[in-house]
């Protein structure tokens, strides 16, 4: 390859530069704890962290239609534990931002950082990616001027 033509490098996130399920399975523990403790009737109708997985997973099987949209997915699932568990719907959105919050909390891959660098100072570099991690937030934002939603 003749790296003379090459104008810009994009990247996908999950699993490419960070290993997604790490982050995901963080964020569960976190949003399971925060709906144990605040809003308690979700604790029958989620008995274990593992619960919500599968819990968004049914709700993503009844919305086909929401099949790309991962924040939508997450606040209906959550909708939905508090439903079933006879607690306030309104407490969706700070459930999710919980979850959102350590859903940012990526441990990179080994190597990518010093490539990133290295990259960046050559090539401009572009995100480009179906998942929701703000690259601010993970701490890739740096080497990443502008993504795909600038």
């Amino acid at each position: 390859m003749r790296l003379d033509k090459v104008s810009a490098l994009s990247f996908d996130l999950d699993d490419t530069l960070w290993p997604f399920g790490p982050s995901v399975e963080r964020a569960e523990l976190a949003l399971h704890a925060w709906l144990i403790a605040n809003a308690p009737g979700t604790a029958g109708v989620l008995p274990t962290c593992q619960t919500l997985g599968r819990l968004r997973d049914d709700y993503e099987r009844s919305r086909p239609d929401l099949v790309n949209n991962f924040r939508e997915l997450r606040l209906g699932s959550i909708r939905r534990a508090l439903e079933m568990g006879n607690e306030d719907v309104s407490l969706t959105q700070s459930a999710y931002e919980v979850f959102y919050s350590a859903r940012q909390k990526v441990e990179f891959f080994e190597d990518v950082r010093p490539a990133l660098e290295w990259l960046s100072v050559r090539f401009p570099l572009v995100a480009v990616t179906n998942g929701n991690a703000d690259l601010q937030q993970t701490g890739g934002g740096r080497v990443f001027p502008w993504d795909a939603e600038s």
